[in-house]
């Protein structure tokens, strides 16, 4: 669900106490010349509040989810198979959005875990695509060596520059991404081969 976001201001018109519909008319088309998408009594004789319509989808992102996919199970991969660590990214409506702008060098992505789970991977990512929102999000395959248990992963984005990451006002610093929980189960034991010696004289 898309929240649209509105700028609200109070203006004063000329108080008239004429309830006629010309008098409603002629408010209106004042209203209309002052723009907004709506229009209400602020509750002070004479003064309205105009709603502009300022944003009719997803906003900028300034918070980043981290989820696992790719596993048989919700938040669970089998040693020895690959997965991907998946960012996606919201706006303060909690909407998905885009990923952040960054300063202009580019994005780059890594995705560590911790000491209970082996997971190296590059500083890059690939750009999916949200299956239900269509939103774009940042991709890193993962490809857990174990031991099992649980491996906490952390993502950090940041730009290539080096400079800090920041939201789209250039000044409020981009939150660190939560972790993410990730298990590690032993995957099915191979099958082995059945063999019989025969008996003696057989």
């Amino acid at each position: 669900m898309i929240e649209i976001q509105y700028e609200a201001k109070v203006v004063r018109v000329p108080y008239d106490t004429d309830e006629s519909p010309r008098r409603l008319e002629r408010l209106e088309r004042q209203l209309n010349e002052l723009g907004g998408d709506g229009w209400y009594p602020s509750g002070s004789v004479g003064d309205i509040l105009i709603l502009s319509r300022l944003v009719s989808g997803p906003g900028p992102a300034v918070r980043g989810v981290l989820t696992v996919t790719g596993g048989t199970m919700p938040g669970q991969l089998t040693v020895d198979q690959d997965g991907n660590a998946v960012v996606g990214f919201v706006d303060n409506f909690n909407n998905q959005t885009g990923l952040p702008a960054g300063d202009g060098s580019g994005l780059t992505m890594s995705v560590t875990g911790d000491d209970n789970g082996s997971l190296v991977t590059p500083g890059s990512y690939s750009e999916g695509t949200d299956s239900v929102t269509g939103e774009p999000v940042a991709v890193v395959a993962l490809a857990p060596v174990g031991p099992t248990g649980v491996s906490n992963l952390t993502a950090v984005l940041a730009n290539v520059s080096g400079a800090p990451l920041t939201e789209a006002d250039g000044v409020t610093a981009f939150p660190a991404i939560a972790p993410f929980a990730l298990t590690l189960v032993a995957g099915p034991a191979a099958a082995g081969e059945l063999s019989v010696d025969a008996a003696p004289g057989v």
